[in-house]
């Protein structure tokens, strides 16, 4: 299946729109895509989670009690371009409030090259592997502000 990507800086969508169209995007891997997008809703509720959206890009983020580590599941229909600029928006608003460490597991190349730009603008260190069934885990030691 073709991905649907959305150029943000011409039509911006709406969080839930982005969710259901990365699920969409994505198949439903096994499981109902209803399924899947309860699951992402659910998580977005538990007490220590956060949606972020830049652009056509949502970050479900799951921090630590003390708000220093932070899970991070990208959800993107934005152009590669758009979302490497996206991710680094994440980090930064990361860096800003305190956050020391970002784990995220991910399997596209756009993570990959925004990992990348991370890496070249010295925001943090990365440590990456790749897990059984080609999935791709990531953890960065975000630089103080």
């Amino acid at each position: 299946m073709k991905e649907h990507l959305i150029d943000s800086e011409r039509d911006k969508q709406p969080l839930s729109q982005i969710i259901g169209q990365v699920l969409v995007n994505n198949g439903a891997r096994g499981m109902e895509l209803t399924k899947q997008l309860m699951t992402v809703m659910e998580q977005l509720q538990l007490p220590q989670s956060q949606g972020a959206q830049f652009g056509n890009t949502v970050f479900v983020n799951q921090y630590t009690n003390d708000y220093d580590m932070v899970m991070m599941i990208p959800m993107n229909i934005d152009t590669k371009e758009n979302y490497v600029g996206n991710f680094e928006k994440m980090i930064r608003y990361f860096i800003k409030n305190g956050t020391k460490h970002v784990f995220l597991r991910y399997e596209d190349f756009a993570t990959d090259k925004a990992l990348t730009a991370i890496k070249k603008l010295k925001l943090g260190t990365i440590t990456t592997a790749k897990s059984k069934g080609g999935v791709w885990e990531a953890r960065i030691d975000l630089k103080a502000k």
